[in-house]
């Protein structure tokens, strides 16, 4: 199913890929920023996983608070 807005046009196959490559990207974002302030690699890519994950979890709930 295609949706057309004005000159774009943006698919459900489209709109996939962006989602994934969101969610690849948000936690990149997260650790570099972390690793920037606190110079720890590990320490940095721990707390992209947790963010991640815990992201996540509360996108889940609030879900289901909504139904």
């Amino acid at each position: 199913m295609e949706k057309e807005d004005g000159p774009f046009m943006d698919s459900e196959s489209r709109s996939i890929i962006r989602v994934i490559t969101w969610r690849m990207l948000a936690p990149l974002i997260t650790i570099i920023v972390c690793f920037a302030i606190l110079g720890s690699w590990s320490v940095s890519i721990a707390i992209g996983i947790l963010s991640t994950l815990l992201e996540t979890l509360f996108y889940y709930i609030h879900e289901r608070l909504w139904g």
